[in-house]
């Protein structure tokens, strides 16, 4: 019995920190992302907080992402950590759904829920680009986060080869504190039923 009860602590913080490991892909390292509109290279479910994903560019490269927001989860922030090259411009768009409807070659804004230049002329490391995204100068637009679903992402970069990292953050939905309240009241009735 003492034995099993000295193992209960590392298997608890075993699983703890399975939980805690994220998404890290370098397209430079793990391979080439897609560059199909109609099948985009699809990461899976983000994890809980930070998920690293670094695309590698040249002029007229296109990659197609698409990932996927678990139930009860947001995408909070998408912030660009890092761009490596001598292009100072590049482009990321959003679309909701697992295919891209529309791309380079004659290019709908009006399709677009979101998109926005990057780099150092426009928005440079350390900028969360996912509020720009969301009011976009012509585009859908969205309320700065992006709920639970699948959203598939177009980088593409305008030049010479770049280097971009994204770290897109997921986090916990927060109900709203109405919600919290009617949560604790269908509590209290239940309580009272059982008496």
């Amino acid at each position: 019995m003492k034995g099993t009860l000295s193992w209960l602590p590392i298997g608890a913080t075993l699983a703890v920190a399975a939980q805690a490991f994220a998404i890290d892909y370098d397209e430079g390292v793990d391979g080439d992302l897609s560059g199909d509109p109609l099948a985009p290279f699809v990461l899976g479910p983000l994890d809980e907080g930070s998920n690293i994903i670094t695309t590698s560019a040249t002029f007229g490269d296109v990659d197609y992402i698409t990932v996927t927001i678990p139930t009860g989860f947001e995408l909070s922030s998408l912030v660009l950590d890092d761009y490596i090259g001598l292009d100072t411009v590049a482009f990321i768009a959003v679309q909701e759904g697992t295919i891209f409807t529309t791309g380079p070659d004659g290019p709908d804004v009006f399709a677009l829920l979101g998109w926005t230049l990057f780099g150092p002329t426009a928005e440079p490391v350390g900028t969360d680009l996912l509020p720009i995204m969301a009011d976009p100068p012509a585009g859908i637009g969205f309320d700065g986060t992006l709920g639970e679903g699948d959203y598939t992402f177009w980088v593409q970069q305008t030049g010479d080869l770049t280097t971009h990292t994204f770290d897109f953050t997921v986090t916990a939905v927060i109900p709203a504190p109405a919600t919290l309240g009617m949560f604790a009241l269908a509590g209290l009735g239940r309580r009272r039923r059982r008496r």
